[in-house]
């Protein structure tokens, strides 16, 4: 649900005599606040999100790591797979986010900042929207990753082998018998043995 508020513009009265003829003078007073972002396309949906400013410098293409925990909107509101979930800017320009995980109001995404400025900057804020009416796949993993970035393994895979998020396409191929799926501190693992257990991602130009 959208809520546009207004407020009537306070003004402020002077009056004064003239040759016995009163005159009224009305002084506006004009307060500039920040406007929300536009309301992007046809989502329902949306919460804003305010991040902490970065350390040191501003960052740029800096890949913010956005986790949501067990949100009943989420749930009810957003799909099954997240597809439909999008975020964008403080002024309403998509961003390229990919999903590492998502399951029952749960989101672990990778937002794509194009700057990530330093302390509390009303220019961090982004807005996450949902809506399961929405179709399509909303995440864009390929962009996320272009700063640098040679591969992306998230080990988000379940079984098999590793898939890189980056345009390389470096696949991690399975050997021994690594268990995928396994829970770690903020998503998905991978265990490994420690004996013959690793992952083989070939002999790529690039690595």
């Amino acid at each position: 649900m959208r809520f546009n508020q207004q407020k009537q513009m306070p003004a402020f009265y002077a009056y004064f005599n003239y040759n016995g003829i009163l005159y009224t003078i009305v002084f506006f007073l004009i307060i500039i606040i920040p406007a929300h972002a536009a309301w992007y396309s046809n989502w329902v949906y949306r919460k804003k999100i305010i991040l902490p400013g970065a350390c040191g410098e501003n960052l740029t293409g800096f890949p913010l790591c956005a986790v949501i925990s067990n949100n009943s909107d989420l749930t009810v509101k957003a799909s099954n797979n997240g597809y439909d979930i999008l975020f964008t800017d403080y002024q309403g320009n998509k961003l390229d986010h990919e999903i590492e995980y998502y399951s029952n109001g749960t989101l672990v995404s990778w937002v794509k900042m194009p700057i990530y400025y330093t302390g509390s900057d009303y220019r961090n804020d982004i807005y996450m929207y949902y809506d399961s009416s929405q179709t399509g796949n909303q995440q864009n993993a390929v962009n996320v990753w272009t700063s640098g970035y040679t591969a992306v393994w998230h080990f988000k895979e379940t079984n098999g082998n590793i898939y890189d998020s980056t345009s390389n396409n470096i696949l991690g191929t399975n050997f021994g018998n690594v268990f995928l799926g396994e829970n770690g501190a903020g998503a998905l693992c991978a265990r490994l043995d420690g004996t013959d257990d690793y992952f083989h991602c070939g002999n790529s130009n690039v690595l």
